[in-house]
């Protein structure tokens, strides 16, 4: 069975236990690296148990068939991630040439635009192939949803990661953090990075620092360091 059927169900899956009657918004990213497929579909609704006598078992029968399936539940929706080792055959057939794989095309011309999302000042520009993204305000329940989709929209594959400036940010709640956690996991699925800047003894760095982000994610205290670390 391949991965393309298993997206095909996982996303029925998506639409049957995490919306009701009506519009349906699901995201679907698949990419060929080292020798595996990882295809990530998202949704962002609520789960809701399987209903019906036989029903439930798509997720038990994807983890027998793929290498890693992992399914994360969030306020936000759920995000499954499948990946499955190719044959050395089936790899070298699929791949691109080395050069082609491994360079990136050219960065897109400079950019810099500006929006109001509730209560935060989101403002994303690009610095040759790094897109710089700075929150001015409040980041809550109210506008993480939207900050995301804003940054994502803009993050594609040309851009070498990501800088999420902090500098002027003055609360965030665990919506807050769930948004860095989302834009680590689009990053890293595009083989990008993600970096973060927040004032020292800032009321976010200490949030942070106190739910241990710092581990998982380069954190500076100044927008140029992080720039200069995507350099080095």
């Amino acid at each position: 069975m391949s991965a393309a059927r298993f997206v095909g169900g996982s996303s029925t899956n998506s639409i049957e236990h995490a919306y009701g009657p009506g519009e349906a918004e699901l995201e679907i990213e698949a990419r060929l690296g080292s020798g595996e497929v990882i295809v990530s579909v998202r949704d962002f609704g609520q789960w809701r148990t399987p209903r019906g006598e036989h029903r439930g078992r798509g997720l038990a029968i994807m983890r027998k068939t793929m290498d890693e399936v992992v399914m994360t539940h969030g306020d936000d929706g759920t995000v499954v991630q499948m990946s499955r080792r190719l044959s050395n055959a089936a790899y070298e057939a699929r791949r691109e040439p080395e050069q082609a794989r491994t360079a990136r095309p050219a960065p897109r011309q400079s950019f810099d635009a500006s929006a109001t999302l509730g209560g935060a000042a989101l403002r994303v520009r690009r610095d040759d192939d790094i897109v710089i993204a700075a929150l001015d305000g409040e980041v809550d329940m109210t506008n993480a949803h939207e900050v995301f989709g804003r940054i994502a929209a803009v993050l594609d594959n040309r851009a070498r990661g990501l800088v999420l400036d902090l500098s002027a940010t003055r609360y965030l709640d665990s919506s807050g953090l769930q948004l860095l956690l989302d834009l680590r996991r689009r990053t890293r699925f595009r083989g990008q990075e993600l970096r973060l800047v927040a004032a020292l003894d800032s009321p976010p760095r200490q949030l942070l620092e106190m739910f241990g982000v710092q581990d998982s994610m380069p954190m500076h205290a100044a927008l140029a360091e992080a720039i200069a670390g995507f350099r080095a």
